[in-house]
């Protein structure tokens, strides 16, 4: 058991690290954008991802609203009749899901970067501006923070996960990164679309980072700045909470052996933990270590209150989740639709 806590422990001293010095970046660009936001019966949050977007502190000439209609029903596919300077799409009967999606609204994308965001994401009027300021000839892929709307204790889950990938992306190991706030060169997507062989992935996200760096089309940013984080909905049970987390552990872990091994040693490092529960402080001690590091620098430190209740939450899930993939995971449903394993 010494051996598994020396190991966790150099592990998290390493990703607090990376978290610490993983660079801010700021130039001085004037680049278009294309936004691309899908949506399927987002009518309670239609208008207020809408306006957060007419209402950017950025040139109105230099990026563009795409919306893609997912088959929506619930009143959202009439929201943009009367609106003008957008492009509204709707995706024929045989296509569904959030990748077909952005696949079409690509087609009509005319700006040299584009942003992926979701219909049911806002944030404040500098969004944009966040994203092009860090734009730069090395990068080709940028991703962002998000938090959970009114739940302080869910948006410490999103910091800390998001804040891992960033860790691990600092040292060449390509995770994950979250759909609802990248950006990235039209070109690479393009590349992207012709190299990916289903429209039916749960995580094309995580596929695309991967791809980035399988293909050595560039390299990938994470974004550290507050005015890049993105509010989003939450979890309407705890079993849509589990299968989010369940198709994001099942999006990265094909993608990286180093990545299984990290997520296998996780696993069973918490469950020894557990077992042994005299050594408990010791994840307790090194997570509120990194995550203080990822809230310092998107200042948002006052989460940090609710870091023992996120403790007990992380440890209880992470362990329920390992157990459920390993032993019952053949389908996923995720916003009303099943997708196989």
């Amino acid at each position: 058991m010494e051996i598994i806590s020396i190991i966790y422990i150099l592990i998290f001293l390493m990703l607090t690290y990376a978290a610490g010095v993983y660079p801010k970046l700021n130039f001085k660009n004037r680049k278009t954008f294309s936004i691309i936001i899908p949506y399927r019966n987002e009518n309670d949050y239609i208008e207020k991802n809408y306006y957060f977007l007419r209402k950017q502190i950025y040139d109105k000439n230099r990026y563009e609203l795409i919306y893609v209609n997912d088959h929506s029903s619930d009143g959202s596919e009439n929201f943009f009749n009367n609106k003008i300077n957008i492009k509204k799409i709707d995706l024929d009967m045989g296509e569904k899901g959030k990748f077909e999606a952005i696949k079409r609204g690509f087609k009509e994308a005319k700006n040299e970067y584009l942003i992926l965001t979701d219909c049911d994401s806002y944030g404040n009027e500098k969004y944009i501006n966040s994203i092009n300021q860090v734009l730069n000839p090395d990068d080709v892929l940028y991703a962002g923070f998000f938090e959970i709307e009114d739940s302080k204790l869910l948006s410490l889950d999103t910091f800390f996960l998001v804040g891992i990938a960033s860790a691990l992306n600092f040292f060449n190991m390509p995770s994950s990164c979250p759909g609802a706030n990248i950006c990235v060169k039209k070109d690479i997507y393009e590349k992207f679309i012709k190299n990916s062989e289903t429209s039916n992935n749960l995580t094309e996200d995580a596929l695309l980072l991967n791809t980035i760096k399988k293909e050595k089309m560039g390299n990938i940013h994470f974004i550290f700045d507050e005015n890049n984080i993105l509010k989003t909905r939450g979890y309407d049970s705890i079993p849509d909470f589990l299968n989010q987390r369940l198709r994001w552990l099942k999006g990265g872990f094909n993608l990286d052996y180093r990545l299984l091994i990290f997520l296998g040693f996780n696993f069973i490092s918490n469950l020894l933990f557990l077992i042994n529960i005299e050594y408990l402080f010791i994840p307790f001690v090194m997570i509120f270590l990194f995550l203080f590091c990822i809230l310092k620098r998107l200042k948002r430190l006052k989460y940090i209150l609710y870091y023992p209740l996120y403790f007990l939450l992380y440890f209880m899930y992470t362990i329920v989740l390992g157990i459920i993939f390993l032993f019952r995971l053949k389908n996923i449903k995720w916003k009303g639709r099943i997708y196989k394993k």
